[in-house]
């Protein structure tokens, strides 16, 4: 019997193993996961769409709430490379009088941070006394200027109705149509909106005050920011290795560092660039003895943080502060912006900038348009960095899907790309592809032709017969 034991265990580990293979669930639970996290991703995005009003009103609100956390951060990246520049100067003034090592970062910091600070301040500080006494001188020249400016401009009409020809008919009927829509617009619409006019101005005063104060605020929370910046740091890559695994964690970290190099660089390059388009405009409106040329200027140099449309915004209220003056010198004003729009967009910028964001500028208009739809100034703003980002990872995801199938990663070799072999796993090109088929059709020509040609004799041999 016992030959027989033996016998039936090879046989029994046999039939174990493909009841086991038979009964693998492991390939159609992962088809399974699979099919069940695309059907979950296309219900968000379905909702997504369908509630996408009420989650950009939420994204806004929740920006309103955190305004004052935002905007130091904002601040402390921007002055984070004039704290080290300060930093790095005063450690090596330190390090000859000083031989505490720890003493000398906590000192340098906290004075880099203070002068970082001071520098920043004192932009807002000069900015703001350039801005407003050109902005009081300009409405108490409007409100002495402009009942002289509607009185004659009222008799000019007048003296041109008093006339016999057809045309001051036509100015008469307008006059007295224009009248009447006027006074019953006052009498209807107007006083019954006062209520919610007054409203909107209050609420518009209210937002002034709470925005003040949270730059106030923002710019105490930067200073914290920049006090703990290693510890924040640190933080967050705790945080990237603890929820990823080490080669996703570092996929992430280098798509962070490139986020930094993008945004830096595009923020820092349009800050200089603003500054020298506003002395560039300033100078030649001031050589032109143009009204308004410092008020003028900075408003074209701060909107000129805005790409590629931040000269035209900030060409239209500083040609109608102008035109208030002399209408002749505001169109010579859009002449002189469009000039220097086209000498920044040809010669300063790239010099400035050079690829930072990696966009051509088709796509810097489609981010600014579309975050700006979006989200308004600040869409316009932060668009093209943020844009820049989501256009690396996308280049980065296909880039490697390219590289696990062995076909080109640079975009320029598909301008003449036809196919992929799916036999020799290659590339075919138009002109390889062209050669085939002109191959193909050359013998699939040739062998109609020697059918033909072989029917012809057997023909010509049948009628000789």
């Amino acid at each position: 019997m016992e030959p027989n034991t033996e016998k039936m265990e090879p046989d029994t580990e046999e039939t174990g193993r493909k009841k086991r293979r038979m009964w693998d669930i492991r390939p159609y639970l992962a088809i399974g996961t699979t099919a069940v996290l695309v059907i979950l991703i296309c219900i968000i995005m379905f909702f997504v769409f369908l509630r996408f009003g009420e989650l950009t009103a939420g994204i806004r609100a929740l920006g309103h709430i955190l305004q004052a956390i935002l905007i130091g951060v904002v601040v402390a990246y921007v002055l984070n490379p004039v704290m080290m520049f300060f930093e790095r100067r005063l450690q090596q003034a330190f390090r000859k009088r000083i031989t505490d090592e720890k003493k000398i970062r906590k000192l340098s910091r906290s004075i880099a941070i203070a002068g970082a600070e001071l520098v920043f301040l004192g932009i807002i500080v000069a900015l703001l006394s350039m801005i407003i006494p050109q902005l009081i001188i300009s409405v108490e020249q409007l409100v002495m200027t402009l009942p002289d400016q509607i009185q004659n401009l009222m008799d000019r009409i007048q003296a041109f109705s008093r006339g016999t020809g057809p045309q001051a008919g036509i100015v008469r009927e307008l006059i007295t149509n224009g009248t009447d829509y006027l006074e019953e617009w006052i009498r209807t619409e107007f006083l019954g909106q006062a209520q919610e006019l007054m409203t909107y101005v209050t609420s518009g005063v209210v937002g002034v005050v709470k925005t003040i104060f949270n730059i106030i605020v923002g710019i105490i929370v930067s200073v914290y920011i920049l006090v703990k910046k290693e510890t924040f740091i640190s933080q967050l890559k705790k945080l990237v290795y603890t929820i990823f695994p080490p080669r996703a964690g570092n996929r992430v970290m280098e798509v962070l560092r490139k986020s930094d190099d993008i945004f830096g660089g595009f923020f820092i390059g349009e800050i200089i660039d603003a500054i020298i388009i506003g002395l560039l405009c300033f100078g030649v409106l001031y050589i032109g003895r143009f009204p308004y040329a410092l008020l003028v200027s900075v408003i074209v140099g701060v909107t000129n943080i805005i790409p590629f449309f931040g000269p035209f915004l900030g060409a239209i209220p500083g040609a109608l502060l102008i035109c208030l003056e002399s209408p002749i010198h505001a169109l010579y004003f859009l002449i002189i912006i469009l000039i220097i729009q086209q000498l920044d967009g040809n010669v300063i910028k790239p010099k400035v900038l050079g690829d930072t964001t990696g966009l051509s500028p088709f796509w810097v208009i489609f981010a600014i348009l579309l975050f700006g739809g979006l989200f308004g100034f600040l869409g316009m703003l932060f668009g093209v960095p943020v844009f820049a980002i989501i256009y690396y990872l996308i280049k980065r995801i296909a880039e490697h899907f390219l590289r696990k199938r062995n076909m080109p990663e640079k975009t320029m070799d598909y301008l003449d790309f036809a196919y992929m072999d799916t036999g020799s796993g290659k590339p075919v090109f138009y002109e390889e592809d062209r050669q085939e088929r002109h191959q193909k059709r050359s013998e699939q020509t040739g062998g109609t032709l020697k059918k033909l040609f072989v029917k012809w004799k057997q023909k010509k041999k049948d009628k000789k017969e």
